[in-house]
């Protein structure tokens, strides 16, 4: 079938309380081993570009790596009966734009380094565009914790109880009007931090301040699952 938009089966599986799995995609093989899957267990599935496999599939122009990814998602969504989606994670704006008109039909447009107004007007111009074509769209707000190829996380980031206060920022009321507000399809990673109670593994012991949920229910796009416990 063709490539399809993720937002009702987001909502769904909200309802029903399951989970959406999101795929990256680096090869054709892959490619053809995500959809197959999708078919024998009768399941939606997203396959998720990164953007070190645009450039890789593009032998280092991502814009060529997006057109070719954009065939092979077409491709292997039209091979199977199984609902699929096709996702850029961290998409920059021009970018978003491109795989719209490419066939896309998801995207993560990555805005967290912008200031926060800033943010809001591009998500929202991004956002009018894209349900105008049937694409659902991510936002960012803020950034993931991220360790270097040690496990080590730099001074200053997002585990330094100095720099903590950035986290605390996306379930302020300004995390929750901006999914308001801008009708996204579903919430970045550092939502999953705000409605995981307890510590976070890869926090090094260091106590998660995270206990209070949000107003708010959403889909949740979480990373790195295995590094969480199920419960």
């Amino acid at each position: 079938m063709s490539l399809i938009n993720i937002q009702p089966w987001l909502l769904r599986a909200q309802r029903e309380h399951f989970a959406l799995g999101a795929f990256n995609m680096n090869s054709l093989e892959q490619a053809q081993a995500i959809v197959a899957a999708a078919e024998q267990e009768r399941a939606p599935v997203i396959i998720q570009i990164s953007q070190r496999t645009l450039e890789y599939v593009g032998i280092g122009n991502p814009t060529l790596g997006l057109r070719y990814l954009a065939r092979i998602g077409t491709i292997a969504a039209e091979s199977v009966s199984a609902p699929i989606a096709l996702h850029l994670d961290h998409a920059m704006e021009e970018q978003v734009l491109q795989l719209m008109a490419r066939g896309f039909t998801s995207a993560m447009f990555d805005g967290g380094d912008l200031p926060f107004e800033e943010n809001i007007r591009v998500t929202k111009r991004l956002c009018e565009r894209a349900h105008a074509l049937g694409v659902s769209i991510e936002a960012e707000l803020g950034e993931v914790p991220r360790a270097d190829s040690l496990g080590n996380f730099a001074a200053g980031g997002l585990t330094d109880p100095a720099s903590l206060e950035s986290l605390n920022f996306f379930h302020s009321y300004k995390g929750i009007w901006f999914f308001r507000e801008l009708d996204l399809a579903f919430l970045p990673p550092i939502s999953l931090f705000d409605n995981y109670e307890g510590n976070i593994d890869f926090f090094d012991g260091y106590e998660s301040p995270f206990h209070a949920r949000p107003p708010l229910k959403c889909p949740i796009h979480a990373h790195s699952i295995p590094q969480l416990p199920w419960n």
